[in-house]
C-alpha cells in the first residue's frame, strides 16, 4: 500500500513499521518495543506468598526461575515502548 503526501514523500507500511522515501533521505520507523507488566496479585495466588517472598522484586528472569510455566497467565505485553528511527541519505 502506498500513499502520496505533501512534498512528494511516499509512505509505505512495511511489515516491521513504516518507511518514508523523500528526494534526499529515506526514513525507516520500526515497531514499538515490547513492554511487559506482571500482575502481582494473580502471581501470589498461583504460587503462594512464601514462594513470592523469595524474589519479591520480581523481574521476568526471577519469575522464570522461581515459577516456571506461570508467565503466560500473569505477564502481559504490548508494543508501547520506544521505536527505532533510521534516516539514510539517498545516493545522488
Amino acid at each position: 500500500m502506498s500513499t502520496s503526501i505533501e512534498c512528494s514523500i511516499c509512505v509505505r507500511f512495511a511489515p516491521g513499521g513504516r518507511s518514508i522515501h523523500g528526494t534526499k533521505f529515506d526514513v525507516l520507523l520500526g515497531l514499538r518495543a515490547l513492554e511487559c507488566a506482571i500482575f502481582f496479585t494473580q502471581l501470589v495466588k498461583k504460587i503462594g506468598a512464601v514462594a513470592f517472598s523469595k524474589f519479591a522484586k520480581c523481574g521476568l528472569g526471577d519469575l522464570e526461575k522461581y515459577a516456571p510455566g506461570v508467565e503466560a497467565s500473569v505477564v502481559t505485553g504490548a508494543n508501547t515502548g520506544s521505536r527505532p528511527l533510521k534516516v539514510f541519505a539517498r545516493a545522488a
